[in-house]
């Protein structure tokens, strides 16, 4: 199946602290890694669902990457 220009809903995936030292990284700028879209067919509409991932810099030199979940 082909990826939606639009899709019906996207979800954040940002990290929220440094997996390496615990360092709160809400104040950080997030850049973008990848984004997948996972389509479910419910009945009768089916829905799209945008996941997009991002990492975040901490000010120890860390690189912090946010999973999608699922």
């Amino acid at each position: 199946m082909a990826f939606r220009t639009i899709p019906d809903e996207i979800k954040i995936h940002t990290p929220e602290y440094c997996h390496c030292c615990g360092d709160d990284l809400s104040a950080i700028a997030a850049i973008p890694l990848s984004k997948r879209q996972v389509i479910d067919i419910p009945q009768p509409v089916a829905i799209c669902t945008e996941h997009r991932t991002f990492s975040k810099t901490c000010s120890c030199g860390h690189t912090t990457k946010s999973s999608a979940g699922s």
